[in-house]
Order: C-alpha cells, then structure tokens, then sequence
C-alpha cells in the first residue's frame, strides 16, 4: 500500500465508476478485491466530471481531516513534533481509509446529482416532444438488443434520417445527453437500446422516449444479481410493452420461452408480431434455405410470409440466431413501407458487430471469433453452435464465465460445460468464482482433465494462446470479466 499509495486511491475510484456510484455494489466489490495488488486495469479509468468532483471533494475532506486533527493536537499539547508525526501518520494510513471519504463524498454530492440529471432529462423530454414525425424504436431484453440496434440502423438509415443510441448509453441520462447533441426536426427514426439493473429502470426510460415500435429480444437470467429474481426481470423488461404507444408496433421472441409465458399479461390491447429462427408457429416471417459457410463465413437464407416469398438474404453475422434478428427488423422495415430488394441489399452490406461473434482475420490460417460482449447463457449457447459447424478445425474455447447470474451460477455455468463437451477440442478457463463449474459440467460429460486448460487471468490466458494454437484451428472468445468481479 505505502510502495502504491496513487495506484491505491486510483483503485478504489476505478471500481466506483465501474459500479456507476453504486455504494452498496461499490463496497461489496471493496470486499472482495485486492486493492494493494499492482494488477493493470482491464479499462482505463475516465475523469469524467462527475470523477472529478467526487475525488476533489473527497480530497477536501482528507486535507481538512489531517490539518484539523493535527492542529487541535497542537494546541492541545503545543509540542510542534507531536503535531508533525501526526500529520505525517495520518498521510501514510488516510488512503488506506480514503475509500469512507469517498462514500462521504456521494452521499454528499447525490441531491444536486439528482438535481443535474432531472434538469438535463427533462429538457431532453421536452425536446423530443417537440418533433412530432420523429419515431422511437425501443429494443431491450437479456440479449440481443446491440445486435438488433445495427441491423435495424443499417438498413433504417439507408432510407430515412436515423439515429440510433450509442455504445452503452443506454440509460436516461446517457440517452437524454444523445438526444441533446442529435437529434434535430429533420430526424425520422431514434432507435433507443434500453438497459436495465432495476425494476422501473425500463419505465423510466420509456417516459423519456415514448415507443412507437417496440422490441423485446428475449429474457434470461443475466443481472439476476441485481434484479433479485427472475419475475422482477420479466416485469421490468414488459415495461416497454406496457409503455408503448397503444396503437404502435409490437415484436417478440417467440423462441423464447419466458416471453412466450408471460407476455399475455402484458400486452393489453396491443397487437403482436413475433420472431423465431426456429420457425415457431407464431412467427410472422419464416426462415427457410439457410445455409452457412464456414469458408465464406456468412449465412444464405430466405424469408417468407405464409406462401409468400419476402426475399433472399445473405449476411456476414455468424450466429444463426442472427437469422431471426434479420426477421425482426425486417418486420419494422416492412411496415416503415421499405421494400424488400433494399432490405436484402441493405443486409448484405452489413458488417460483423464489434465483440458479437465477431471474425478476426489472422495470418495463420487461425478463425478467431470474438465474443468478448457477449455475457449471457443463450448467447453462449450460440455461440457454442457455431463452433460445432467448424467440423473440420481444432476448436477451442476460451472463457471467463457469464457475471451476475446469481443463484443460478452454478447450474447456468454447468449447462456450458456441458454442452461445450460434445463441441470444443480444448477448454480454456480463467480461475475465478464460476468457472469450476464449467469444469464440473465438461468433466460430467466425459470431457478429459488434459483437455482443460486454467489460468489465473484473461491476460495470462492470452499471452499464453501463442504456444497452444496451431494453424488451422479456430478458437472462440466467449465474454469478458470485469474488474470488478471475482
């Protein structure tokens, strides 16, 4: 601690961003991270305002706690040493204790945050309120919606003046701050990723950007750590249903069995359509002729409607799911009155999505896919299908585990590995707290001990792929584990 005293201040605001201020997440990551360790960050640590303010203030208090207490031990005893070895004690213990200045710091600061955050929403809302032929597309779900967002931007803004929202901002405030800097009278389409970690977060969002079309992707067990239950997830991600325009667009997952349950309790009066690359009855459009190529690395597959051809397709994206998100945006594309040629050539220009099943072209004769965004069982479970159309390859698996599956950890975890027994070649496990799972599952499957390879990092993990891989394998990065987890 004394060797690192910055790396160590560094730390504790690193995993307070990370946990969006969050203070009971915060201290339980305090808990259970080592703090001295000089272990780089897998992120950069961003000074945004906010940062600023918090440490600047948190700062104040640490200055004015050392000067107060050694100034009143001066006129207490008037022995000038006895002050000074105080001071001096103080500063070399105060940043191991600097966190509680911290947490006095956000508490502190929270009513003018709520304040900031209330001003700049509600100038967004009224904004928006102030462009009648805008429409809002709002996509949630466990999974998905990144996906779901490109495809319908790619093929949306080739016909009318789109904006989608950006990165992971999709929350009010990071979505209230978008609709400030772009959008303008002459934007026809904002499609709105909405994300959620609390019941009401998708509401709140939804009285931001009232839906004309809504998408929900799918429900699963991810942040089901901070959800608290599997019902609460359902009732929060139907909160974009319940907010919808009544006479606007709805879609879902039919291959979803959580949806398929529930959503009758939601829908009101609204009129669905649904989604599936399973062909479920309910689906509006169905897959047909699909085929992929693991030379060309893309899909080949045609839409129908009853006994009506929509189109051919072809499409760079590798999950097979991919097929059914295709079908989804296809159907808003439909109604937006695009026809299906432009559909197709708009589908055929679209690029694999950064860390989604991504391939990496390598020198080797290596597939490298990255699925490093990935972090939920049913993507992983596609993701593992895909490695299996991968017949005539080595295929390896490199994995972290999935965050915040809660008491499902464990059995969610065992599923991987058991499926992965019957798929990969070579396991590649980074320790931590839901990996021996995995283990567990590959091992119950007949899956051999020496086929399972651990390391204590994803950084270690990496640095030793140059002496596991040969040429013609293909190895799949399977999400990614953030600092503050363990």
């Amino acid at each position: 601690m004394v060797l690192y005293p910055w790396q160590y201040l560094k730390k504790q605001l690193y995993f307070l961003q990370l946990e969006n201020y969050d203070l009971k997440r915060f201290w339980k990551v305090l808990k259970h991270q080592d703090l001295e360790s000089v272990e780089p960050f897998r992120q950069e640590l961003v000074w945004t305002w906010k940062l600023r303010i918090v440490f600047s203030l948190s700062f104040i208090l640490y200055l004015v706690f050392i000067l107060f207490s050694s100034w009143n031990l001066y006129i207490l005893t008037n022995i000038t040493l006895l002050a000074g070895l105080l001071f001096l004690t103080l500063i070399y213990v105060l940043p191991a204790l600097f966190v509680y200045l911290l947490i006095l710091s956000v508490l502190l600061l929270t009513p003018f945050d709520q304040l900031a955050k209330y001003i700049i929403i509600t100038k967004a809302k009224l904004k928006l309120k102030s462009f009648d032929k805008l429409t809002i597309i709002g996509i949630t779900g466990s999974y998905g919606k990144t996906t779901l967002k490109e495809v319908l931007f790619t093929i949306l803004s080739n016909n009318f003046n789109t904006v989608k929202t950006v990165d992971n901002k999709n929350t009010p405030l990071g979505i209230a701050a978008q609709i400030q800097k772009q959008i303008t009278k002459n934007t026809r389409i904002f499609i709105v990723e909405m994300g959620a970690y609390y019941q009401g977060d998708i509401r709140a969002i939804c009285k931001l950007t009232p839906p004309d079309i809504a998408l929900l992707t799918g429900i699963n067990e991810a942040h089901l750590e901070r959800f608290g239950s599997l019902q609460k997830t359902i009732a929060t991600k139907f909160e974009l249903i319940e907010t919808t325009n009544p006479e606007g667009m709805v879609i879902l997952n039919a291959d979803n069995q959580l949806v398929k349950d529930n959503y009758p309790g939601y829908i009101g009066k609204h009129s669905v359509q649904f989604y599936s690359f399973k062909n479920d009855p309910l689906a509006t459009l169905i897959i047909k002729n699909r085929k992929f190529s693991d030379t060309k690395l893309e899909w080949s597959f045609e839409l129908w409607q009853g006994k009506k051809k929509i189109g051919a397709f072809t499409t760079k994206l590798l999950g097979e799911y991919s097929l059914a998100t295709i079908s989804a945006a296809v159907l808003v594309a439909l109604d937006l009155g695009i026809e299906p040629e432009a559909i197709a050539k708009s589908i055929a220009k679209l690029e694999p999505i950064p860390h989604r099943l991504q391939p990496i072209a390598n020198p080797n004769g290596i597939v490298v896919i990255d699925d490093s965004y990935n972090g939920n069982s049913e993507g992983a479970a596609e993701a593992i299908k895909l490695l299996a159309k991968f017949a005539k390859r080595r295929k390896i698996y490199i994995t972290p585990g999935l965050v915040e599956t809660g008491e499902q950890a464990e059995s969610v975890h065992f599923d991987i590995g058991a499926k992965l027994a019957t798929t990969a070649d070579l396991v590649i496990l980074v320790k931590n707290s839901v990996t021996p799972f995995i283990a567990k599952g590959l091992e119950q499957h007949g899956f051999k001990k020496n086929q399972i390879i651990w390391f204590d990092s994803a950084s270690q993990a990496h640095e030793g792929l140059g002496g596991i891989l040969k040429k013609g394998d293909v190895v799949l990065f399977q999400n990614d584990w953030p600092d503050n987890y363990y």
